[in-house]
Order: C-alpha cells, then sequence, then structure tokens
C-alpha cells in the first residue's frame, strides 16, 4: 500500500516538472513579445504625438470643435494625447495576441 502511494507520488510530479519545463520556454516567449509590444507601442505613441503636434492637429480640433466635444465629455487631454493612446493600445493589443498565441494553450486554440 506504502510503495503503491509513493510510486503514484512521484509520476505525478514527474509529470508535473515535466509539463513545467515544458511551458517555461513558451512563457519566456511571450513575455519577451510582450516587452517588445510595449517598447514598440510606446515609442509609436510618441512618434504619432509628436507627429501631430508639428502638424497642429490640436489647433484643427479647436476649430472644428473637436476639443470642445471632449471637455463637455470631461476629457481634459489634447487631442493628440488620445490619438497617441489610442495608437498605444491597438499596437499594444497586437503583440499582446501574439504573446498569447504564444503560450500555445489549448484553451485559446479551441475557441469556437
Amino acid at each position: 500500500m506504502q510503495s503503491a502511494f509513493v510510486e503514484t507520488m512521484m509520476t505525478t510530479l514527474s509529470r508535473f516538472f515535466q509539463g513545467t519545463m515544458e511551458f517555461l520556454p513558451r512563457l519566456l516567449a511571450a513575455l519577451v513579445i510582450l516587452a517588445i509590444g510595449w517598447l514598440a507601442a510606446w515609442v509609436l505613441k510618441l512618434l504619432v504625438r509628436r507627429a501631430l503636434v508639428v502638424a497642429r492637429f490640436d489647433s484643427f480640433c479647436a476649430e472644428t470643435g473637436a476639443t470642445q466635444v471632449l471637455t463637455r465629455a470631461d476629457i481634459m487631454d489634447s487631442p493628440s494625447i488620445l490619438v497617441g493612446r489610442v495608437v498605444f493600445w491597438l499596437v499594444f493589443l497586437v503583440f499582446l495576441m501574439a504573446g498569447v498565441s504564444a503560450l500555445g494553450l489549448d484553451v485559446f486554440r479551441t475557441y469556437p
């Protein structure tokens, strides 16, 4: 009885450690993808924001009334900052999906 229990525990622990060792490289890959995605999104956010400032996007929005609409919606950031944030999150979400895909979990592959 004792040896069957010990054998079952050793088999279970062996499978657990084997699964962990197979999963760790995929987790590392997902973390690297997320880090690269965050960096790429941050750089693109800055580039878009500066390009919009140079193009005088904020003054264009003020002339067309978009800034007043944002102010009425209690959004105090400038339109160029908002567009930069949208670009950041769109780029980061693409990398997030790639990172989740790199994990290789069956739950995400069998989505209907």
